[in-house]
């Protein structure tokens, strides 16, 4: 059984250079994207690499994995896919049990880009839906043309209200985002738990080279302990 154990509480005075963070500037869409959930980490290279979630971007498939790369400084910036994860299908991989996976965290140790596969907790004992259904509708990327409309309403329920089931694996990249290792397959086993099941991780400069001297050499990573409409 893993065990979830805290390196240290670390408690920082009130910062006497910042005093508060103001967004001041109207929100815009970049366009030609069309995704959501989105978590960054800063490049060796410079470049801000995002993890996303569902969706399409610049006429690419839609899906549930994308890896997109930033460069230059807004309103000048580019944004490009690096890429869209066709080459492995997490969901064709669960375990046997009733979870729904995607991807969370991504973080940069020197060259190297980590990305967090963790899954949503879809037994919810009250909203009894057949388990043969729900184990079909976890393997697809967009399932819900598929129901009927009492299936939609209670899957719907069931994909919203799901809880943090845990970690499926923390997957590797040596070539900042074009081939993937460490993939997690149906018989990997879950890590972290419910109590942490959403990482997402700090950066400390360009591929952490700037972690300050009395928190290295760790990586540091913060979640949630609900659900992930829980931010």
């Amino acid at each position: 059984m893993n065990t979830l154990t805290f390196h240290r509480t670390i408690s920082y005075p009130q910062s006497k250079l910042i005093k508060r963070l103001v967004w001041e500037s109207e929100p815009s869409r970049y366009e030609g994207s069309g995704t959501d959930m989105y978590w960054w980490t800063w490049g060796i290279d410079g470049s801000v690499y995002v993890i996303d979630d569902d969706g399409a971007n610049f006429g690419g498939p839609g899906w549930y994995a994308h890896l997109l790369k930033v460069t230059g400084v807004p309103p000048n910036h580019k944004v490009e896919t690096v890429n869209d994860f066709q080459f492995y299908d997490f969901r064709k991989n669960l375990p046997d049990k009733l979870v729904r996976r995607y991807v969370c965290g991504t973080v940069a140790v020197d060259s190297n880009l980590y990305v967090s596969i963790y899954d949503y907790d879809w037994n919810i004992a009250s909203r009894p839906v057949n388990r043969d259904t729900l184990v079909k509708l976890l393997k697809q990327f967009h399932p819900w043309n598929e129901m009927s409309p009492a299936t939609r309403g209670e899957v719907g329920f069931i994909d919203g209200f799901s809880k943090n089931y845990g970690v499926a694996g923390i997957i590797q990249s040596k070539d900042f985002g074009k081939t993937w290792t460490n993939l997690p397959g149906k018989d990997t086993p879950e890590f972290f738990g419910n109590k942490f099941g959403a990482p997402a991780f700090l950066t400390f400069g360009p591929g952490n080279t700037e972690t300050p001297g009395d928190l290295y050499p760790y990586v540091y990573a913060i979640s949630n302990d609900g659900s992930w409409g829980v931010r």
